[in-house]
């Protein structure tokens, strides 16, 4: 698992190559005072000292100089209502990371049961988070990323559980819902889905039960790894220009075949193999133009 690599991080890094890099700049940065590009302070409900490698890692390889300070295990209140003391020190990004099972334990096994009164209480404390990064909100001024919790591991059902749908399930999409509409008012959070990063993993691989009796870390590094690519993207992409501009070839490119040789009638697009999978193709490039970027043709004459 240590050399699992990642399709969407800086440089594709193992997840030990990362580690390495990231221990590296560490001992440069002692050795030559190294002045950081920007400060990262991460909050999280569990221990993050392997995030912060991968995450480090990621920046690392985009040319930049983080610096991380990490918040009091669990503590999130606290971090929003005044990062700087929290954080012992000033910030530029304010991450908080958070499981339902640490902020509601009590709630989450009745509350999958379908125990009204504790899908009430799990929801007021969802509710006094939202509020707590309102507050974060207004005397941070800087970037703020928030975590999506993933599905709840650990716990006493599962999500192949036969009753998942309307137990557990219902009781995650319920809370995941509730905290991702209440964000939505407030201006300038970036979201990170660890529960999208679970589920491209997969729960079983995500979990590490060792780890979390240990040492309060409740992911594995190929979660882990996943989560701070995900996580130097999102920063990266607050601080370099992205790539505006597609250049596309046509022929075997936008459609199938060559339509100076096989005419309009002859090219493969539509509803059936090959030509559906042009057609997907297409669909993502106009996606992808919907979101400002840039189509461009460089085709033979």
């Amino acid at each position: 698992m240590s050399e699992w690599s990642c399709g969407f991080g800086a440089h594709n890094l193992t997840s030990r190559a990362a580690k390495r890099l990231w221990r590296d700049y560490e001992q440069r940065s002692v050795e030559n005072g190294t002045t950081p590009s920007f400060r990262v302070g991460i909050a999280a409900s569990f221990t993050v000292n392997t995030l912060v490698q991968f995450f480090g890692a990621n920046l690392i390889a985009e040319g930049f100089a983080p610096e991380f300070l990490v918040g009091p295990y669990n503590q999130l209140f606290q971090v929003c209502l005044d990062p700087a003391a929290a954080f012992g020190g000033s910030c530029d990004i304010v991450v908080i990371l958070w499981r339902l099972e640490d902020l509601m334990l009590e709630e989450v096994d009745p509350g999958a049961e379908g125990d009204e009164g504790a899908i009430t209480r799990a929801g007021e404390k969802v509710a006094w988070l939202v509020e707590s990064i309102r507050h974060l909100r207004t005397v941070f001024s800087k970037t703020i990323i928030v975590g999506v919790p993933p599905f709840p591991t650990g716990v006493s059902t599962g999500p192949l559980a036969v009753d998942n749908a309307q137990g557990l399930g219902a009781f995650h999409r319920t809370m995941v819902s509730k905290f991702i509409d209440a964000l939505a008012a407030i201006d300038g959070v970036s979201l990170v889905d660890l529960d999208a990063v679970q589920r491209a993993v997969g729960v079983t691989a995500s979990y590490d039960s060792r780890q979390w009796y240990l040492y309060r870390v409740p992911f594995s590094d190929v979660f882990l790894h996943e989560t701070g690519n995900i996580l130097g993207r999102i920063v990266v992409a607050s601080r370099k220009a992205a790539k505006k501009c597609v250049v596309l070839d046509c022929d075997n490119t936008l459609w199938g075949g060559i339509i100076g040789e096989d005419g309009i009638e002859g090219i493969e697009i539509g509803e059936e193999f090959p030509g559906s999978a042009f057609r997907d193709f297409q669909k993502l490039l106009l996606s992808w133009r919907r979101k400002g970027v840039l189509l461009a043709i460089a085709s033979k004459k």
